[in-house]
């Protein structure tokens, strides 16, 4: 994990950022309940709002693939499809989340993955080109 930590406090700017990158090697996703993926991000905030980016590269031959995100181990995603999934064949896949407050103190932020299907088969990779990542940002938001 690497970390940023900017000068400066309030208004609406960046007060820190972290980012976690995922092993390299392909994960394979194969039931279709949630279970964690190999990047997570633990921060201690303010009372802020963060902003949070996943960028993900998948593959499924047969079914999709749903990926979401945790704060403190609630689903901040749909409970179906999370923040979004991929689709039969392979897709390059981000997404972005503005939480909302958080109370002061240390928070984990997490993937989780699932398939439409279980069995199923899915691939998230895991190349020196197509890491799985995990952005946080601590902004100055208090509303």
């Amino acid at each position: 994990m690497s970390g940023y930590q900017a000068a400066g406090g309030g208004g609406a700017g960046l007060l820190q950022y972290a980012e976690a990158n995922g092993n390299l090697g392909d994960i394979l996703v194969t039931s279709a309940a949630w279970a964690d993926l190999d990047v997570s991000v633990t921060m201690t905030t303010g009372a802020h709002r963060c902003l949070v980016i996943a960028n993900i590269s998948a593959y499924s031959p047969t079914n999709a693939i749903g990926i979401t995100l945790l704060i403190d181990g609630v689903n901040m995603g749909g409970a179906d499809w999370g923040f979004m999934f991929v689709s039969v064949n392979s897709d390059a896949c981000s997404f972005s989340f503005l939480t909302p407050v958080l109370s002061a103190g240390s928070h984990v932020f997490k993937l989780q993955g699932k398939t439409s299907v279980s069995p199923g088969v899915g691939k998230l990779m895991g190349m020196p080109t197509t890491l799985r990542r995990l952005s946080v940002a601590e902004t100055g938001l208090t509303t």
